[in-house]
């Protein structure tokens, strides 16, 4: 009787000893997949945060409504700005992205805020595209009597040229509320065209 005890107390030991030891391949194998999943993720995986130098060049279109009638007038400016970029892109993969972009307008004291959000789809890691609306507002109180709030959309293409820089191009077209400015009534209207470079991190 004692001897039996004692065996019974040494295999206690030693079983789970050998219970512990991976017979089945199988296991092991679905490990070794789930890997390399991870780490195809990662390859395809971008850097979510982009800080951009963006230059637009925007034509503006205002027409002004007194009682004699319409007088369109257009003309071209340059401004430059920085823009802020959450976009999770993946490779090949829909997604979406949320920015907020500040903009100074050359030869005046005119700024704005732009609060851009949207959809992408990523081609590739090299190449990607951002499609969505934005709201503009100017932030100076002389401007804002004229051109004060405006929605509008947006088109980016983003080249991801190396890990942390790229370059963007895009067309955005807003529409500003209508405003009334010395007896007449005021509608603009910015198109444009951008350029801009980015870090990404």
């Amino acid at each position: 009787m004692k001897n039996l005890f004692l065996s019974l107390l040494i295999f206690s030991f030693i079983a789970p000893a050998f219970a512990d030891e991976d017979t089945d391949p199988r296991p092991r194998e679905n490990k070794r997949r789930v890997l390399r999943h991870e780490r195809r993720r990662e390859r395809n995986r971008m850097h979510e945060y982009q800080l951009e130098f963006v230059k637009p060049y925007t034509t503006y279109e205002i027409q002004k409504e007194p009682s004699g009638g319409t007088n369109p007038v257009s003309s071209s400016h340059t401004e430059r700005g920085i823009r802020f970029t959450y976009a999770p892109l993946k490779k090949k993969t829909l997604g979406y992205f949320f920015a907020v972009a500040y903009l100074e307008y050359g030869g005046s004291n005119s700024n704005s805020l732009r609060l851009e959000s949207g959809g992408s789809y990523t081609f590739s890691k090299l190449l990607y595209s951002l499609v969505g609306v934005q709201l503009h507002k100017f932030l100076n109180a002389e401007t804002a009597q004229i051109i004060d709030l405006g929605y509008g959309v947006q088109a980016l293409l983003g080249f991801q040229i190396t890990q942390q820089f790229g370059v963007k191009l895009g067309y955005t077209y807003t529409k500003f509320i209508e405003k009334e400015f010395g007896g007449s009534k005021i509608n603009t209207t910015f198109l444009s065209p951008e350029i801009g470079v980015y870090w990404a991190f």
